[in-house]
């Protein structure tokens, strides 16, 4: 691992160096001099022939054929590449989700209802939308409040759950929109409709996905 931090801050500089138009051996041996301090101790972060084969990918070195930890830093590349991927995957549901739920504005607001066309309550709206994409969500305001993970206010992404009340008891919850809007099944006399988030006191906010 310590290896893989260091190539970690090589490929950093490589970035910068490439993109002031150094070709890739200039590149190379502009590396061989740094140093790193730590602990009081001045380390050598690594070692290239002049005429190491170098393979490079968008103008940043990749590996370098007889490298030694080759091996392992393909490895950790592809881990950090897989993990990128379900973060987009993951933010492109959160986002259809709270999408779909925009589409139903102005539908009725049910006690007891979680129809998203003839009527649902706070939590029942929340519960279908969400099972409209195969996700399944308790039925109440207090279960939802504590249902996947806990997210930060500075935090918040679209898509997320809210959780309102007062004096600690849940009464409301919502599905967060973005730009500090939600989308709920406010009142009976409102209905589904959007609002700002700071509607009344935020208890909790989550993330399910």
């Amino acid at each position: 691992m310590k290896d893989v931090l260091k190539r970690i801050l090589v490929f950093s500089i490589v970035l910068l160096l490439s993109i002031s138009n150094a070709n890739s051996y200039e590149v190379v041996n502009a590396l061989k001099d740094i140093t790193v301090p730590q602990k009081n101790e001045t380390i050598e972060i690594y070692e290239i022939k002049e005429k190491e084969e170098v393979v490079i990918f968008n103008n940043i070195v990749d590996y370098y054929e007889t490298d030694p930890n080759k091996e392992e830093f393909l490895a950790y590349k592809a881990e950090q590449e897989r993990l990128e991927q379900e973060r987009l995957a993951r933010l492109e549901l959160k986002n259809n989700i709270a999408s779909f739920a925009t589409q139903f504005i102005g539908n009725p607001y049910v006690m007891g209802g979680t129809s998203l066309t003839n009527g649902a309550d706070c939590s029942g709206f929340v519960q279908t939308v969400y099972a409209t994409y195969g996700i399944s969500l308790p039925r109440t305001t207090t279960e939802q409040s504590v249902t996947g993970t806990s997210v930060a206010i500075e935090s918040i992404e679209v898509g997320d759950i809210i959780s309102y009340g007062y004096e600690g008891i849940v009464t409301h919850s919502a599905i967060y929109i973005g730009n500090g809007m939600i989308v709920h099944a406010s009142t009976p006399e409102l209905g589904i409709r959007i609002d700002n988030m700071y509607i009344m006191p935020i208890l909790a906010i989550r993330s399910v996905i």
